[in-house]
């Protein structure tokens, strides 16, 4: 549990900073890459996050199909942020790849769990803010 509270710690951290830095809330994680000073910090947030969450993740897990959705969330985030630069052609498609991957396995996932109907509110919401506001 330590390590989970450490990784949303690490996410929500650069998250609310980026947002104060920007006096907004951007229109993703990834492009907040291009408004920092120091690059680093977004890849190193990313690996970190899927770093600490993995253990605690892959004990969750209780079937083999749920072990590898672990690893492909873990490391499509990794990939995410070792390739932040979603401008350059080449490196968008591996961001790209990377995102799509984090999250269709890891919303996948969840699905596999017993609190998979979570997933109904927050993609209600989704649908909601992105189809009718």
């Amino acid at each position: 549990m330590t390590l989970i509270i450490i990784s949303l710690l690490i996410i929500a951290s650069y998250t609310i900073a980026v947002c104060v830095k920007t006096k907004g809330i951007p229109y993703s994680i990834s492009a907040t890459y291009f408004s920092l000073k120091h690059k680093l910090i977004f890849g190193a947030c990313m690996c970190l996050t899927a770093m600490f969450i993995f253990p605690e993740v892959w004990e969750l897990s209780t079937t083999f199909a749920m072990k590898i959705l672990a690893i492909a969330s873990c490391i499509g985030l990794i990939g995410v942020g070792l390739a932040p630069d979603f401008r350059d052609d080449w490196i968008n498609k591996i961001h790209c790849g990377s995102a799509a991957l984090t999250l269709i396995s890891s919303q996948l996932w969840v699905g596999c769990t017993p609190a998979w109907w979570i997933l109904i509110p927050i993609w209600t919401a989704w649908a909601y803010i992105r189809y009718f506001t």
